[in-house]
């Protein structure tokens, strides 16, 4: 009688233990609103994209990444094996590029060994027939917009500052 008892428990059990393991008809259907978008359906700003190089030329690679501070875009480098970094835009103003680079929608490495920056006014123009020229010891962040200018951010000498990074106009 023990034995019969425990048998009908059996065909019970595995139906319990099937129906844990079979996904119910409404866990089948997708929800393509929920998927997560690739790479390259995210914008410009949303991508974690980083830059990795010796940007200081130090011989220990640096990282450059997009940060969003207080609502405003920029970069952010920190040197490798240092807790030292700088902030380009995100509220700190750079350059020709302001203290929101909001515009910036590519960015890159510039392997240059020579830049002819383009001298602008005060006013954002170019200066014609104006310009100085750099000899890069390391690579230098290139930044810019598809539809208008580009500017690299480079680690240069400075005569009153020693080493520091300066944005070099390249264009429009």
């Amino acid at each position: 009688m023990a034995l019969l008892s425990k048998l009908w428990t059996l065909p019970i059990l595995s139906f319990i233990l099937i129906s844990c393991l079979k996904p119910a008809e409404s866990e089948k259907k997708s929800h393509p609103e929920e998927s997560l978008p690739s790479q390259s359906q995210l914008s410009f700003w949303e991508r974690n994209d980083l830059l990795i190089e010796d940007f200081n030329g130090d011989q220990i690679a640096d990282t450059a990444s997009r940060i969003i501070q207080d609502g405003k875009k920029g970069n952010k480098l920190k040197h490798g094996g240092l807790e030292e970094y700088f902030i380009f835009g995100a509220g700190v103003t750079f350059g020709f590029g302001g203290d929101d680079f909001v515009w910036m929608d590519e960015w890159g490495i510039a392997r240059d060994s020579v830049l002819q920056e383009h001298i602008l006014s005060v006013d954002g123009d170019i200066k014609v027939d104006a310009h100085h020229t750099f000899k890069l010891k390391s690579p230098g962040i290139r930044v810019g917009q598809s539809e208008g200018s580009a500017a690299v951010i480079a680690y240069v000498s400075s005569l009153s500052k020693g080493k520091v990074y300066r944005w070099i106009h390249q264009g429009d």
